[in-house]
């Protein structure tokens, strides 16, 4: 427990009146679809090959790398002083904790395999079986089954702060962002001095930012993350979304300076070192963007968006073989990755391999329609170059 509670009344002063959000009812009608964005820039790219974009990643990612992740969203949270009072319980958690590991790295595959592998009917009626089950289905675009699986949870242990963090991100995952908010601001209240619901708090507000292409939402973002940082200077998500909220407004050199901080807290951290290494390009930094990005890679050989825009930065500096190789690696670890289809249609056309140029196009436009069903990540775009994501069209 921090040794300074956070006030429930000074995250609402963050938040401002949260009834009175004024996100249109045509998005949130729009938002049982499962999709993330109804309009974003991400498909602009393909009009242009020039240029470093990053393609938005599914929100979990970010929440294990930067804020949960993706995220930002942290998949599991253990309350203090909640261990299993019995022998029992505890046999029962231990069986969980192969799906609790998976989601705690963010790893989709990983936890819908764990998560397959429990279908005891002792499971049924724990409460944290059903939280984290709420979470794995939210990775499968299950909304309706997610939120019932954390409303039995809630119902059971309700004053477990925890399950509300869960079915806010949820919300927050579908883009429903009102109640969303509800869910973070009753958490907040259940365990004061938890800054985790503070930060969620400012993520809804920078999502309804982008939504809405709205400053004054990216504004109370970053008063939230401002908050979470006053009560806990370490906390390098916060940080690091301070510097994305700049880099929107086109401050770079400040977002700059918030990358550098949170990557002084957590130098070991994958996405920040991808995503600064795109700032650093956007800034004409060449060689900065390409350490970091390789950097990004040692780190993390698993990210098809690491292998993605180096490919993108070496095809800018016209070393298409070399581009070649990481925009394969990228579609060979996700398959429906349809900007690296696009980039690499391009990159063959210059190698002189004209089928399988073709075959690269063929495969963007069979999986640009697919792509459109999943789950963006905002803070992708807001990165990118502006000349490819402006402010009027509007990020792992």
């Amino acid at each position: 427990m921090w040794s300074n509670p956070l006030p429930i009344s000074r995250l609402e002063e963050a938040s401002g009146e949260e009834v009175g959000i004024k996100t249109s009812r045509r998005r949130f009608a729009n938002s049982e679809s499962g999709h993330m964005f109804e309009t974003t820039a991400r498909f602009r790219f393909f009009e242009a090959f020039t240029g470093l974009l990053v393609l938005m990643a599914p929100l979990a990612t970010f929440a294990h790398h930067s804020f949960a992740g993706n995220p930002s969203v942290q998949k599991f949270i253990q309350e203090e002083g909640e261990e299993p009072s019995t022998a029992g319980e505890a046999h029962l958690a231990s069986e969980l904790d192969p799906l609790r590991n998976c989601l705690a790295r963010a790893d989709r595959k990983c936890a819908i395999e764990a998560f397959s592998m429990l279908r005891d009917p002792k499971f049924e009626d724990d409460p944290e079986y059903l939280d984290l089950s709420a979470q794995v289905l939210s990775l499968e675009h299950k909304k309706t089954e997610a939120l019932a699986a954390i409303d039995r949870a809630i119902k059971m242990e309700p004053k477990r702060a925890a399950y509300l963090m869960t079915q806010g991100q949820i919300y927050q995952r579908f883009h429903d962002q009102m109640p969303a908010i509800q869910s973070f601001l009753q958490a907040a209240q259940l365990r004061p001095g938890w800054v985790e619901p503070a930060y969620s708090l400012g993520m809804s507000f920078f999502l309804l930012g982008n939504e809405e292409n709205d400053t004054e939402y990216y504004d109370r973002a970053a008063r939230h993350f401002r908050v979470v940082l006053d009560q806990d200077p370490s906390f390098h998500k916060a940080e690091f979304m301070l510097g994305v909220v700049d880099v929107i407004e086109n401050h770079l050199d400040k977002g700059k300076e918030h990358f550098e901080n949170a990557l002084k807290m957590s130098h070991q951290n994958a996405y920040y070192h991808l995503h600064y290494g795109i700032l650093l390009n956007r800034m004409g930094d060449t060689d900065g963007a390409l350490r970091e990005m390789e950097r990004a890679e040692t780190l993390d050989n698993s990210n098809p968006l690491t292998y993605f825009n180096l490919g993108l930065l070496e095809a800018r500096l016209e070393n298409y073989a070399e581009a070649r190789k990481r925009l394969e690696t990228a579609v060979q670890l996700d398959s429906n990755l349809s900007a690296a289809y696009y980039t690499l249609g391009g990159v063959y056309h210059h190698l002189g391999l004209s089928e399988l140029s073709q075959a690269a196009y063929l495969k963007f436009q069979i999986t640009k329609a697919r792509e459109q069903q999943e789950e963006a990540d905002p803070v992708e775009a807001a990165i990118s170059p502006s000349d490819l994501h402006t402010r009027d069209t509007f990020p792992k």
